[in-house]
């Protein structure tokens, strides 16, 4: 968008201190994006636990990930973790990275540790492929989460100012037009001072427009007429009264 010109900065709209790409989404320090990161870690977790994950895989993932600037998971195994397949998968992953963790790179070596994890704890195993499905599936919603919070307060929050400066600039025209009172508009237009302000104004914002229009282009057409400029009413209209879309 930056790159495109409608935006004036790359900055985060939130803490407006870094550049925001996918893993500052992530990262940010706002307040309300790491009260949503804290909410879906949780959930993820959660989620982890539904599916019978390896206790310590569920550990290293929240201790690895619980800080804004997620750290080394082959530092967060548990100290009486001596399944080799854990320290190989932790191992792995921070070769891969966590950011590309984020986006759903995860070691193959973590299928490895939960599916001797499932054939100690389960008779009948459940799939592992399932489960790393599972996983990714989690990863991926747990970032598009984050992305969609951000989107909700940063365009409610733009959208809310414009509409409140338009209204109130809408507002502010019609009142002072209204006061100007209908003694300077063409005859036929005296009718629309007929009404109170209150009444005006609680009209909808379409019709609001179209009696400012009228009303400023009805006594430029009287103003024209009392300089003996008369280009007519119809054109006076089509040029600055046309109905608003």
């Amino acid at each position: 968008m930056y790159a495109r010109k409608i935006w004036d900065s790359p900055k985060c709209p939130f803490c407006l201190m870094h550049n925001e790409n996918t893993m500052h989404v992530v990262q940010c320090p706002d307040t309300r994006a790491r009260d949503k990161y804290s909410t879906l870690l949780h959930a993820f977790l959660q989620s982890l636990d539904r599916y019978h994950t390896h206790p310590s895989i569920i550990q290293i993932f929240d201790k690895s990930l619980a800080s804004g600037s997620p750290t080394s998971f082959s530092s967060h195994i548990p100290t009486h973790e001596i399944d080799n397949t854990i320290h190989n998968a932790a191992r792995a992953q921070d070769i891969i990275g966590w950011s590309n963790f984020f986006k759903g790179h995860i070691a193959l070596e973590w299928s490895t540790a939960q599916s001797h994890y499932f054939n100690q704890a389960f008779l009948d195993p459940p799939s592992t492929s399932r489960w790393a499905s599972h996983l990714i599936t989690h990863i991926y919603n747990f970032v598009r989460s984050m992305w969609l919070h951000r989107n909700s307060i940063v365009h409610e929050n733009v959208e809310e100012r414009l509409n409140l400066k338009e209204s109130d600039k809408l507002k502010r025209d019609i009142v002072s037009e209204y006061l100007l009172g209908p003694e300077t508009v063409r005859t036929c237009h005296k009718y629309m001072f007929d009404d109170d302000i209150e009444k005006i104004l609680s009209q909808t914002v379409r019709e609001k427009e179209y009696w400012l229009l009228t009303a400023q282009a009805s006594r430029m057409y009287v103003e024209k007429l009392n300089e003996e400029i008369d280009d007519g009413m119809q054109h006076i209209m089509c040029e600055t009264a046309l109905v608003p879309d």
